[in-house]
């Protein structure tokens, strides 16, 4: 049986919470950059890692496309992957993203870092911003300070909150944001906010 997403994307976010810097929460399908890409599995640190599983029967060249995206949006990013993709990873992947070889021995699915990741020099404050709900922008605890209405787009949130706030406060507000939303919505609901959000 080839080594797929569906086997691996469990095994390693096992893997992720058993880890001695284990992260205070994973999500999986994150959307970023309205929908333009969907981050696999995130690790909530201080910031957010973006894991972005490729298996064997995956077209790995795809990482291309999904990484311009990403590499807006995520202050950390590495790629899971499998054996026969380890040589395409390593000579296309970007130089700052990880890289985790996943094999599967007498049945269990193991991890081994190839390449940590390491800053993401692309990392855009406003282009992450639009990982998050309206509702959320407008709740930043510098609102009061901020030439921002609630009436404005998130285009127009996400650009001028850039423009007053630092990247890596701009990360970790990110990040604590999506630990600690809600996803109670049914998933007809949450794929029509979304879409509300993006037609803004």
């Amino acid at each position: 049986m080839p080594l797929n997403d569906k086997e691996i994307r469990p095994n390693f976010i096992n893997f992720l919470n058993t880890c001695s810097n284990k992260p205070n929460k994973v999500i999986e399908e994150l959307p970023v950059s309205y929908g333009s890409a969907i981050a696999d599995v995130v690790g909530i640190y201080n910031t957010l890692h973006c894991y972005e599983i490729k298996g064997e029967t995956d077209t790995v060249q795809r990482i291309q496309k999904q990484g311009e995206f990403y590499n807006k949006s995520f202050p950390l990013i590495t790629l899971v992957t499998t054996a026969n993709h380890l040589e395409y990873a390593l000579k296309s992947a970007p130089y700052y993203w990880g890289i985790i070889l996943a094999k599967s021995e007498n049945g269990t699915t193991t991890f081994s870092i190839i390449r940590d990741a390491s800053k993401n020099p692309d990392f855009s404050g406003e282009e992450a911003l639009h990982t998050l709900w309206k509702n959320e922008l407008l709740s930043i605890p510098q609102k009061n300070t901020l030439p921002i209405k609630d009436k404005m787009s998130k285009r127009m949130l996400s650009e001028i909150l850039s423009q007053n706030l630092s990247e890596t406060y701009i990360a970790e507000y990110i990040s604590s944001t999506v630990k600690n939303r809600s996803y109670s919505k049914n998933l007809y609901t949450y794929k029509k906010y979304e879409h509300w959000e993006i037609l803004e």
